[in-house]
Formats: C-alpha cells, structure tokens, sequence
C-alpha cells in the first residue's frame, strides 16, 4: 500500500493554479541557476500592454508606471536574500465619488527567501501575525514578478478617497414590510 505523502506549500499553490488567473507579470528565476558566488540583479519595467493587464489584475483603475528594481543575493548554503526598490504611479476610484484617486508608491523590499523543506506539512509552517513578516519560502523557482505585484497590492488604499469627497446624506430605502406575503401551504412529504 502507498504511503500518503507529505504535502508543502507548493503543493497547494501547484492545486490552486488552475482556479487562480494566472499573474500579469512574471520573472521568474530558476534557483539552481542563479550564480552563489555573487548577486543576481534585476530590472522589471513592464510595458504599457502589461501595466494595463496588472490594472485590471489588482483591480485599479490604470497603472501608469512601475518599476522593480533589486538584486537576489546568495545567503548561507541555500538561503536567499531579495533587496531592491518598487515604484509606482497608479490610479484607484474613491470610494465615495469614484473620481480618479492619484497614487505613488516608493518603497524599499527586502525578502528572506528559504526552500521550503522537504518533509514540511501544511501544519508545520507557523506564521505570527504580530511579528514583523517572516522569511519567504520557495521550491525550485523565485517569482520576482509576483513578489513586485504582492507589494503593490499591499500598497493599495482599500478605501481611497479625494481629498473632498464627503458623505453628505445618507439616504436609506424605507422598510419592507412582509405581512402581506403568504407561504405556500401544500405540505411536502
């Protein structure tokens, strides 16, 4: 009889990609390739046709520039460490006004990046939610596009507003009444 295997991370991301839309922008690095005497450098500037992909991807109204810029440089026997600087101009709908909400990101990233053990179970991995963030865990390959697109999500305002946009009235519809309903009367057996 088989032994049921262990199951890792990239198991369940492997399962998901078929119901998950698959991400706008890719870079992604074989690890068994990337040099560990010195750093590997990157430059991500998507074109106008993916920025308009990402848009729509993280739901905002345009992107009008990004670009991620760093280095992966080899840590330990197998451990990585991901440095490098993201900027953005965007445009997200107030929520209010849905009028044009003007955005700029700058920010440094810097990742951990380490293999996700052999053996792990789903169970194993136990992430602190009042901690700074955790290192970063891969198997074979480092997505940097995924990596540039989760930081622009996190970046995003979940409730952008104009600066002027105000509730003046709130104006609820009247209440329902369901007296007048009747429910059927024939018993289902």
């Amino acid at each position: 009889r088989d032994q049921p295997r262990s199951r890792g991370l990239g198991d369940v991301y492997k399962r998901q990609d078929d119901r998950l839309p698959e991400a706008p922008l890719q870079h992604v690095l074989d690890v068994a390739t990337l040099s560990r005497a010195r750093e590997t450098r990157f430059d991500l500037h998507p074109d106008s046709g993916v920025r308009k992909k990402i848009a729509a991807f993280l739901g905002i109204e345009k992107l009008d520039q990004m670009r991620f810029k760093g280095q992966l440089a080899p840590r330990r026997k197998t451990e990585w460490r991901l440095e490098g600087r993201l900027t953005a101009s965007l445009e997200q709908a107030c929520v209010v006004t849905l009028g044009p909400v003007p955005v700029t990101i700058d920010e440094t990233i810097v990742r951990e990046l380490l293999p996700l053990p052999a053996d792990s179970e789903l169970d194993e991995i136990d992430v602190e939610l009042d901690e700074d963030d955790g290192p970063d865990y891969f198997e074979d390959q480092i997505d940097v596009g995924a990596i540039a697109l989760e930081q622009v999500a996190l970046a995003l305002d979940p409730y952008p507003r104009v600066d002027d946009a105000a509730l003046d009235a709130v104006q609820f519809a009247a209440p329902v009444s369901y007296t007048h309903l009747t429910l059927p009367t024939k018993r289902i057996v």
